[in-house]
Order: C-alpha cells, then sequence, then structure tokens
C-alpha cells in the first residue's frame, strides 16, 4: 500500500494543494524537509517522464540506494539534461542543502540561525523573479518561495510533460537486411 501511495503522489506532485498548505503550516524543521521532498518529487517526476515505459528499469535508476535514488543525483542529472537553469541549479543544491542540516541535527535549528541563514542568502530565484532583496524577507519565506517557484520553472520547461508520459515507448529492434556481402564489400 505505501509504494502504491508514493506512486501515486509521482504522477503529478501538483495534483493537491494540501502540500502547500501544510508546507506554510509546518515547523521550521518540518518545512525544509517537506519542501525539499517535493522538490525532489518534482525531478523525479520530470526524469521518469522521458525514460521509456518500463517502470521496473526507471525503479532499478530512481528508487532508494540506487544509482539516481537521491535528490543530489536528481539535481545534477536534471541539469546535466538541461531540465534545469543554473540559478535553478543551484537554488535547488542549497534547498538539498538546507534540508540536510534540518534532517541531521537533533535540536535547535531554525531558518534564522546562521547557518541555515547563509544558505538562504543564496537562493537566487525569489530575488530573480519577486525582485526582492533577502532583507525584505525572512529565511523562511525565502526557502519557500525557491521551492514554489524553482519547482514551478521545470514544470512550466517542459511542456507536455503528462502527454509525454502517456507516449513512452521502448524502441523496436532494428530490422536489419544487410547480407554478410555486403558488408564485407563483395
Amino acid at each position: 500500500m505505501k509504494k502504491k501511495k508514493r506512486k501515486e503522489e509521482l504522477r503529478n506532485p501538483w495534483e493537491s494543494n494540501e502540500w502547500l498548505d501544510e508546507f506554510e503550516k509546518e515547523t521550521d524543521r518540518g518545512a525544509a524537509l517537506l519542501g525539499a521532498a517535493f522538490a525532489d518529487a518534482v525531478l523525479e517526476t520530470t526524469l521518469r517522464a522521458f525514460f521509456v515505459d518500463d517502470e521496473k528499469e526507471a525503479d532499478s535508476l530512481l528508487g532508494v540506494n540506487q544509482p539516481l535514488g537521491s535528490f543530489g543525483s536528481r539535481i545534477r542529472l536534471a541539469y546535466c539534461l538541461g531540465f534545469v537553469t543554473k540559478s535553478q541549479f543551484s537554488d535547488l543544491l542549497n534547498i538539498a542543502k538546507i534540508r540536510n542540516e534540518f534532517a541531521h541535527r537533533l535540536h535547535s535549528l531554525y531558518f534564522d540561525s546562521p547557518k541555515i541563514t547563509g544558505l538562504c542568502a543564496n537562493l537566487l530565484t525569489p530575488r530573480q523573479e519577486m525582485h526582492m532583496s533577502v532583507t525584505n524577507a525572512t529565511c523562511r519565506q525565502l526557502f519557500i518561495w525557491a521551492v514554489v517557484i524553482v519547482c514551478a520553472q521545470i514544470r512550466i520547461k517542459q511542456p507536455g510533460i503528462d502527454e509525454r508520459r502517456e507516449k513512452r515507448r521502448i524502441p523496436e529492434e532494428p530490422k536489419v537486411t544487410t547480407h554478410i556481402s555486403d558488408i564485407k564489400g563483395e
């Protein structure tokens, strides 16, 4: 049941605004974890849309403890495939670093903590898209806006992603009718 629910969530992370309500109401730690999880789901959905229709093989790449199973590896692949810009790449890496700080600290970490403040100061997208400086917003707001804007931009940049998902087919084997004598040049 758990695996099926995860697959339902991955079909389209944008289907429900429920996550955004949760995101805004969460503690700082919860917001960092949920924001990164959403960005990770958007990247996974985007990558899966460009894979052939072989769920088992896609899972063997994107599953936990697999080559593309981590948020960081998905960020890098999305960048290398041209799915994200240099500034989106930078923001996604910072979102991952912020998530990791919150995930691996046991006590007393907030968006206004020095380490998190420094990472949030490096988020480019909110300032670029909303024309604002870091002093006009809290670090938590910058983080939330970075997640939402970057994920929306990834989604918008992939026109027809839902249609693409429906049309992925495993390529057929080529039909080679060449004779050995043709290869040898006889």
